[in-house]
């Protein structure tokens, strides 16, 4: 590899000068022309001075170059014996000179073609050095993490990208890989990144790099984009971006031999703009096969590279994007057609899969962000005039908004749905919110979802997560995005996090049992009116005086100053195939408008052959619907965070361990005087099912049984995110 800042030559696994930091290329050869002495690189065939044929000094670099890399050993999956042919049927040159004769005339005839070249040109700017017969080159930057390294989810995807049935011929399909410790098939390599070409066949390997430097560094992005930009011409271009993701403050990526850090926005776009492409050159689509993505402002930062972005608003199922949309594609599909397709097989994939919900996925035209971000603000212009009236009512509206990322039980993102949370606004926002929806509509142009609360776009909205505010608030300021949006979450923020506003005392608050069907709490009205939300917990008592917690929820029906919820079927039991049975305990996670979800801990083990043994913490997401009012299984997650917060993507097949726990724990939640203790003692008990994997179970809701004695408590959270609890009321049984 040669350095052309520095002079320098360094060996072939280098990809940057050590000395100026400079992306290195191979060192052209270089010919002379016998004819007239002009010099010419190694990828030219005739003089472009004279017409006169080139010979390069070395026959086997001359077949090397006409080969254009195409050698058996760069195919992996291949058989060795495989011969490979040029689309044309022969790489011999078509140009033939067998006789000596004058070359004024072609002389003319290449001063009459570079005028005619140079008038192209300045008529079609770049795109005549973008064209090649309609091709289109699609390049996907692959950090495969754990994903890959744990769950084959980058190789399984590989494998729809080769078997999609796309002419090849016709799209160049390229992959930058790293970034995790183990890769499961294509001999792609775990410690190096590499570059590669995907076929029918399988993939061909055309660069091999040092993985020194984090697939997390833009410079790696940019040098990929380059790469594909310079070798495989084509009239579109587009980018996809793989992995885990974690919205637009915590930035998409996560390479596993540099865990702690990720490819936030701001390198994202040093990675876009130290590439070749930009305002006059733009990338026809970006897609995130990543969590979260799907905000506005990572569209924004997109906005100057792309005419279109795919991404989505939840954290996407560990198979992440379906890639037999690749078999829609031709080299002259419309952009948006393709990446309606993209959406089209996302969701088709997983509507086969009944247990898998809330999957989104939409299409972003961005040239219409403008008018999004000019009504966004005329919004919160309002709204901030408005903050030291309505902010309780402002602060209850984000709450009960359709938010994303919770599956994993964290509440780091703070991203809400758009559209869902501008319509619970107090109603003398209409006008406004009415003008935002409208751009709104022009700006998500497709979008395919299961969920009736998202609507193809999220806004980060400060609220659940408090700690590092001011940290956080600093990388908003930096996107450069919706300057009164900004002010506005900004004020909101100081609001949320300073001088505490409501001090609920809920000591004198009784807590009912109505009958056998219901419990409720009566409230002030200073509480009634400035709460965000309220949840409850119900807890089983055990013969020691401990307590294990059966179920967390946030049914709450509210009547002037009086909350109340339901007490049937708030046991969650399951039952093995000889009938003995443990409640668990199911903790409430998402709630929609036709669904609920809950997430119960187990830990998965299996043995090794060499009697190893690992243990696996993770959460089972039961389901429960309008279709299956008693619940099904949904999937399995692990239990994991990340340090750099981007959200967990992976999936567990229970099947792949040979042993599930499901466990409850003992607490000790009442004080000496026997009121509740917030800061929960836990006893260290552990109360378990174990069962063979294979073995059959059962879990179903049920009502409280009266054999066991049973408390609940209410959880009021004040519009700054304070939590107070009530006191403990006994639940009567039926």
């Amino acid at each position: 590899m040669f350095c052309e800042k520095c002079n320098k030559d360094f060996d072939d696994k280098s990809s940057f000068c050590p000395t100026c930091g400079s992306v290195l290329a191979k060192k052209q050869s270089v010919v002379y022309c016998q004819e007239c002495g002009e010099k010419f690189s190694n990828n030219e065939k005739f003089c472009g001075n004279c017409g006169k044929k080139l010979t390069y000094p070395d026959a086997e670099l001359k077949k090397a170059l006409l080969f254009d890399n195409a050698v058996s050993s760069n195919v992996l999956n291949i058989p060795k014996d495989t011969a490979f042919y040029p689309k044309n049927g022969s790489y011999q040159s078509s140009y033939r000179d067998n006789k000596k004769r004058s070359h004024k005339p072609l002389i003319a005839f290449l001063v009459l073609v570079f005028i005619v070249f140079g008038v192209l040109v300045f008529l079609t700017k770049d795109k005549i050095f973008n064209s090649s017969n309609g091709k289109r080159t699609i390049m996907v930057y692959m950090i495969g993490s754990d994903i890959e390294s744990k769950y084959h989810g980058a190789t399984k995807d590989i494998s729809e990208m080769r078997d999609s049935g796309v002419d090849f011929d016709k799209v160049n399909v390229l992959l930058y890989t790293g970034g995790a410790t183990k890769w499961h098939s294509y001999d792609i390599p775990n410690d190096k990144h590499a570059i590669f070409r995907v076929t029918s066949e399988g993939l061909e390997k055309l660069a091999e790099y040092d993985n020194s430097n984090d697939m997390t560094n833009p410079e790696n992005l940019s040098y990929f984009l380059k790469y594909g930009y310079d070798n495989y011409k084509a009239d579109y271009y587009s980018l996809i971006l793989w992995d885990h993701g974690g919205g637009p403050i915590y930035g998409y990526g996560s390479d596993e031999y540099h865990s702690y850090d990720s490819l936030t926005m701001d390198k994202i776009k040093k990675g876009l703009k130290d590439s070749p492409f930009g305002p006059e050159n733009k990338l026809d689509f970006i897609g995130f096969d990543a969590c979260l993505m799907g905000s506005i402002e990572v569209a924004h930062s997109l906005v100057d590279y792309t005419d279109y972005m795919i991404a989505s608003e939840e954290s996407e199922p560990g198979n992440g994007w379906d890639y037999s949309f690749l078999g829609d594609v031709t080299g002259s599909t419309d952009t948006l057609d393709i990446a309606k397709s993209v959406v089209d097989h996302y969701d088709s994939y997983y509507a086969k899969y009944k247990y898998i919900t809330g999957v989104t996925l939409s299409v972003l035209r961005l040239n219409k962000l403008d008018n999004v971000e000019l009504y966004l603000n005329k919004l919160f212009v309002n709204l901030d005039g408005n903050l030291d009236l309505d902010y309780s009512s402002i602060s209850r509206s984000r709450s009960y908004s359709k938010s994303f990322g919770r599956d994993s039980g964290e509440y780091y993102y703070d991203l809400v749905d758009l559209v869902d949370f501008i319509s619970r606004l107090p109603s003398k926002y209409n006008e406004d919110v009415s003008n935002l929806n409208n751009a709104i509509n022009d700006f998500v142009v497709y979008n395919k979802t299961d969920l009736k609360e998202s609507n193809g776009i999220s806004i980060y909205f400060p609220y659940e997560y408090k700690q590092h505010l001011s940290e956080i608030m600093r990388i908003y300021n930096s996107f450069g995005f919706a300057k009164d949006y900004y002010n506005f979450i900004s004020n909101f923020s100081n609001k949320l996090t300073g001088k505490r506003m409501n001090n609920f005392d809920l000591s004198r608050s009784k807590v009912n049992a109505l009958g056998e069907s219901a419990i409720s709490i009566t409230l002030p009205k200073e509480v009634i009116n400035n709460y965000s939300s309220a949840e409850y917990v119900f807890f089983i008592k055990n013969d020691n005086n401990t307590y294990t917690p059966v179920y967390s929820g946030s049914d709450i029906t509210v009547e002037e100053n009086t909350m109340s919820t339901t007490v049937s079927r708030k046991l969650l039991s399951i039952t093995d195939s000889e009938g003995n049975e443990l409640y668990l305990t199911a903790i409430e996670s998402a709630r929609g408008k036709d669904f609920i979800k809950y997430l119960i801990p187990i830990t998965l083990n299996r043995f090794g052959e060499d009697y190893s043994y690992e243990i696996t913490n993770a959460y089972i997401e039961y389901v429960v619907d309008t279709d299956n009012p008693n619940g099904y299984i949904g999937r399995v997650v692990p239990m994991i965070k990340y340090d750099n917060n981007v959200s967990v993507r992976e999936e567990i097949e229970i099947k792949d361990y040979d042993v599930i726990n499901f466990n409850t724990y003992e607490y000790k939640i009442l004080d000496a005087k026997g009121k509740y203790n917030k800061k929960w003692e836990s006893t260290g008990k552990i109360t378990s099912m174990q069962l063979d994997t294979s073995e059959e179970y059962k879990l179903e809701f049920k009502d409280l049984d009266i054999s066991n004695t049973y408390y609940a408590l209410f959880k009021i959270k004040d519009s700054q995110g304070n939590i107070t609890y009530s006191n403990t009321v006994l639940v009567k049984n039926k």
